[in-house]
């Protein structure tokens, strides 16, 4: 269970924002207590079927990209998310969603990846999703010049998932920016508290 993401700032109840049930609620945002749109019920009963459920609850895997050095861009190597089956990439044209998995790898099949599913149960799984994806929204949880816009060193493809998670209650973002750095912060980190599962993605030869 967590407490509320702005702290005392919502008031002395930090579960108020979850309707004093957090077991059962959750505030993706913690701005908007007592907002159906906000506060989202993980009950099987606020889904339609019990695969539609599976599919809010599931974890985050976070693809980790060897480098390729032909590419600038791709020098460093690259982060990329799987969430809910599609796959999200920030990249110099902006924030891309492929709805198949299978899709991204054929055009990323030039380079290894490894996938870290990270499975924090079913109240953080769809928080830090939710928070992911908002990663560079221009009016949505940071409010930084550089969003909307790639840069290598301020706003490069990790920022969405190091941003998350600083958002999550009790963690701290205290690495580099790197794909090798984010690889680094859930082995290290990450692992020890979560269950987490590596999926390895071969280049094609």
């Amino acid at each position: 269970m967590t407490i509320d993401p702005i702290g005392y700032e919502g008031g002395i109840n930090l579960y108020s924002y979850v309707r004093n049930n957090p077991s059962r609620y959750v505030d993706l945002r913690g701005e908007n207590p007592g907002d159906d749109d906000d506060v989202v019920t993980i009950s099987t009963k606020a889904y339609k079927t019990e695969a539609e459920y599976k599919v809010a609850v599931s974890p985050i895997e976070v693809l980790i990209f060897a480098p390729y050095y032909l590419d600038l861009q791709s020098a460093f190597g690259h982060v990329a998310y799987v969430i809910d089956g599609a796959v999200y990439t920030w990249q110099l044209h902006g924030w891309q969603k492929y709805e198949r998995k299978e899709k991204y790898f054929e055009e990323n099949s030039y380079r290894s990846a490894n996938g870290y599913v990270i499975d924090m149960g079913a109240q953080k799984n769809i928080q830090i999703k939710d928070l992911v994806k908002h990663g560079y929204d221009n009016k949505g949880y940071w409010e930084l010049p550089v969003l909307g816009q790639y840069r290598l060193r301020q706003n490069n493809c990790g920022e969405a998932f190091s941003r998350a998670i600083n958002q999550m209650g009790g963690f701290k973002w205290e690495a580099g920016m790197s794909p090798s750095d984010h690889e680094n912060y859930i082995i290290n980190n990450l692992a020890p508290l979560y269950k987490v599962t590596v999926n390895h993605y071969p280049k094609k030869e």
